[in-house]
């Protein structure tokens, strides 16, 4: 990751992957322990200044109509938006 031009970082957008019911990997996923320790090294090598500070970061998660209803889980936004705030704001 560190090989891509993130002098040019202006977002961060942070996204659960997980396989789907056929095995496709998809984002927008609930975030999982892995994608929260790499989501935890990249604010590492922002704040170390490895990396410039985005000016938003976004969390992408679901989606919006019945194309996206079964991962759209309120439940998931309440517990690990939180967790990401505290995680941006230290």
């Amino acid at each position: 990751m560190s090989k891509l031009p993130l002098h040019h970082l202006k977002e961060l957008h942070i996204t659960g992957i997980q396989a789907d019911k056929n095995a496709r990997l998809r984002d927008s996923m609930p975030m999982t322990d892995e994608d929260w320790n790499l989501a935890k090294w990249v604010i590492q090598q922002i704040n170390a200044g490895y990396w410039p500070e985005p000016w938003g970061v976004a969390f992408e998660y679901g989606g919006i109509g019945p194309k996206f209803e079964w991962r759209s889980d309120e439940e998931v936004l309440s517990q690990q938006l939180p967790y990401l705030y505290e995680m941006v704001h230290h």
